[in-house]
Parts: C-alpha cells; structure tokens; sequence
C-alpha cells in the first residue's frame, strides 16, 4: 500500500434482535469516536486513514459486500433476486436475515417460515440419527462386530 490518504469505509454487524434498537445509537457513537483521522509513519512514508462513513447492519450482512476469491460481492447477485436469506451460523446462535432485492427485508414471514424450515430439519436429522443409531446396534448384534 503507498503512502497517501485513505477513507475507509466502516460495515459493523449487530446481533438481528437488536438490530433496530440499536443501530441509530451505535451509528452515531462511531462516527463520533472515528471522527479524527489517524496519521502514522511506517517505513518512513506517511500514512493518512479516515473513516467518514459507518454502515450499520445485522450481523453476517456485511459479509455480503465482501468480493470472494476473483469475483464479485454476492449483493450484486441478491439485488436481483426478489428473496433470499442469509444464515450466519455462529458459535451457538444462528441468526437469519431477510434479503429483497438485496435489501434488508422487513418481512416477518420469511423469519418464520425459515425457524418452521429449520426445526423440521433439525427434527429429520434427530430422527435419521436415532434410526441409524438403532440399525448399527442390530447389525453389530447380527455380525458380533462391536466397535
């Protein structure tokens, strides 16, 4: 990277719960706290960074914006699509995000739809885990193959 001047642009993800409470608050905090810009040295060049503006989203939405390996942010892609959502699975939580037109979508249905979606697989897997389970035991019975 050469020396000069560079406006970063901020995406911050919150949790999609407290999404609409918080984002206008956590907005303006931000923007506050990076309103100064942040001069450094390294390797005797000068550095100037600036943050003028933060984006604020649920959680897991930024990464759309993200391009992968040579190719286009996959928001291009969702702004043609009329819905879609985004599932970040976390380390406990999964949290889903309606997209419309590559905008969040406000539309309470497609959360709902996708938890009943969700827990009948969850359920399937569950059952298909118990009847494998049950058939491995009778098999090992018939065999004398005890692992």
């Amino acid at each position: 990277m050469d020396a000069g001047n560079y406006g970063i642009e901020l995406f911050v993800g919150l949790p999609p719960v407290q999404y609409k409470a918080l984002a206008g608050e956590c907005q303006k905090k931000l923007v506050n706290y990076y309103a100064e810009d942040y001069i450094f040295r390294y390797n005797r060049a000068e550095y100037c960074l600036s943050i003028p503006e933060v984006k604020i989203y649920p959680q897991g939405f930024s990464a759309l914006f993200a391009p992968l390996e040579g190719e286009k942010p996959l928001i291009l892609e969702l702004a043609k699509e009329p819905n879609a959502l985004l599932v970040d699975i976390g380390g406990g939580a999964v949290d889903v995000i309606g997209v419309e037109y590559g905008r969040l979508s406000a539309d309470e249905h497609l959360f709902t739809s996708f938890a009943h979606c969700f827990n009948e697989c969850c359920q399937r897997i569950r059952i298909r885990a118990i009847i494998n389970s049950c058939y491995s035991s009778i098999l090992a019975q018939k065999t004398g193959n005890y692992n």
